[in-house]
């Protein structure tokens, strides 16, 4: 951390004057008092060095100064009213030359007093640094989970206020932040990585830049470098983070061994699939083991939403999932179908928040069925039962739970009575949707399910009631059924909750 100098001179309780505008020399780290004839073999460079002119009186000034300059003071303050009334001209002709500011410290004023106020702005700098890097690395960390490399190198650049780049191994660079660096800066990134010696750091130091070097590795392994190129050199609060990052993108190169394994065993049964149509669903079963419960019991939690807005219903899942801190199981099934099927712990309640995190507006036609415990070798049986419990619900309400009976709808007998009733009145209307692009089915059964009331239908359509008169108007004779009849409208809704909004009889 250092002060600038702009800084110092604005502390009006320090009475301090510049006397030689237009000159600023580098951000002051410690400021010194020394009344030596030629203090410049004790200083490290960056030094505001503080003497009434007690060791330089009677000497050449000129030769002082230069001496200062040259050791990398960041600045000389003259005390006057002691050794000297006034800062003599030819020392700030001297400062003038060599090109070091040189400031006026009044007799009031107490070298001790403008020493304090350089270390209590390091360290105010310095605090405001370490809280700064505690706010980022939870934000990196979320980065990393939701938009891997890209976004834990955009959290980084943001908090070190740089260019950062990540390479491979050879030192090519695979992403950067900002999306297009400088060729200058590309081509020194990229020799100071291939100087290194494998898996080793380094902070290097040029006219224009720092470069910090970070190897992204494992044990064993170096899989890239992580490279931080910034205008000042590198904080502490900067190496913390800088090490943070390379740790999580070690992570995006090496996941967990056990996750590994079951992911390329998922490839290879793929593969085989395809080659074969056999596959080896152990380690499938093997992953799904993994969120069950104590008791190993999974919940399945169906959703049934329009077909354009499933993939998104079931982003904002996942997305609610990981929030949870739970696993991720989200499988959105045929297209057509607007089917997203997800996995709870047996004995976890998280469905209700679930679906509370989905917007109002994309949940008005969604409908959420959640089916009891079931052992996880059991799982269609429990997708089954959500999906029949999600038939049952109302669009846009709550969970539906699967009650501990068998539902009507889960007797084959009943199912094959109720699709005979669908093929002759609901598939006509499906196909008429399909070919007219018109909403026929879902518009009769929210009316069917609100009782034949216009104004609750049409708003949980989100149409205007003689809109939904309309389409009532012509699902009946598409379908050639009376809706006055009460035994007409039972069986039309229970024939549509058996086959879903497609109009076809699900699997299972």
């Amino acid at each position: 951390m250092a002060v600038s100098l702009q800084w110092l001179l604005g502390r009006r309780e320090l009475d301090l004057r510049l006397l030689t505008p237009g000159i600023t020399g580098p951000e002051i780290d410690i400021a010194v008092t020394s009344e030596l004839g030629d203090p410049s073999p004790w200083l490290s460079g960056n030094e505001l060095v503080l003497t009434t002119g007690l060791g330089s009186a009677g000497r050449d000034q000129d030769e002082y100064v230069r001496r200062l300059a040259a050791s990398g003071a960041a600045a000389l303050g003259m005390g006057t009213g002691l050794t000297f009334d006034r800062v003599p001209p030819a020392l700030v002709d001297a400062a003038h030359r060599h090109g070091i500011p040189l400031i006026e410290v009044p007799l009031p004023t107490p070298f001790v007093a403008v020493a304090r106020a350089v270390a209590d702005r390091i360290g105010e700098l310095s605090a405001r640094a370490t809280q700064s890097a505690a706010r980022a690395q939870p934000r990196m960390t979320r980065a990393a989970v939701t938009g891997g490399a890209p976004a834990v190198l955009r959290e980084l650049a943001t908090a070190c206020r740089g260019t950062v780049v990540l390479t491979d191994s050879a030192g090519a660079l695979t992403h950067t932040r900002p999306a297009q660096v400088a060729p200058e800066i590309a081509a020194m990134v990229t020799r100071e990585v291939r100087e290194l010696r494998a898996g080793t750091a380094s902070v290097a130091h040029t006219p224009a830049a720092s470069v910090v070097v970070q190897p992204v590795a494992s044990p064993g392994r170096t899989h890239g470098y992580l490279v931080v190129v910034t205008e000042r050199p590198p904080l502490p609060a900067d190496q913390v983070l800088i090490g943070h990052a390379a740790s999580l993108l070690a992570l995006q190169f090496e996941p967990p061994r056990e996750a590994a394994e079951a992911g390329w065993a998922l490839n290879g049964a793929a593969v085989g699939l395809l080659l074969t149509g056999e596959a080896d669903l152990s380690a499938a079963r093997r992953l799904v083991a993994t969120v069950t419960d104590e008791t190993g019991h999974v919940r399945a939690m169906v959703l049934s939403a329009p077909p354009d807005k499933a993939r998104a219903l079931a982003r904002t899942l996942e997305r609610g999932l990981v929030a949870a801190g739970l696993p991720v199981f989200v499988w959105t099934s045929a297209p057509e179908s607007g089917e997203v099927v997800v996995l709870l712990r047996g004995g976890h309640s998280a469905a209700t928040a679930l679906l509370d995190g989905v917007a109002a507006p994309s949940r008005r036609r969604v409908r959420a069925g959640l089916s009891r415990p079931y052992p996880a070798g059991q799982l269609t049986d429990a997708v089954d039962e959500a999906r029949y419990a999600a038939r049952g619900g109302r669009p846009g309400g709550r969970v539906h739970n699967a009650s501990a009976r068998p539902p009507l709808l889960a007797d084959a007998a009943v199912r094959t009575a109720l699709e005979k009733v669908a093929a002759q009145a609901v598939v006509p209307l499906a196909a008429y949707d399909a070919e007219h692009g018109t909403v026929l089915v879902d518009s009769l059964r929210t009316y069917l399910e609100c009782h034949g009331q216009w104004e609750a239908a049409g708003a949980a359509l989100g149409v205007h009631r003689h809109t939904l008169r309309a389409r009532i108007v012509r699902a009946q004779e598409v379908a050639a059924v009376d809706l006055s009849s009460a035994t007409t409208r039972a069986e039309l809704l229970l024939a549509l909750l058996a086959v879903g909004e497609g109009g076809t009889a699900a699997a299972g």
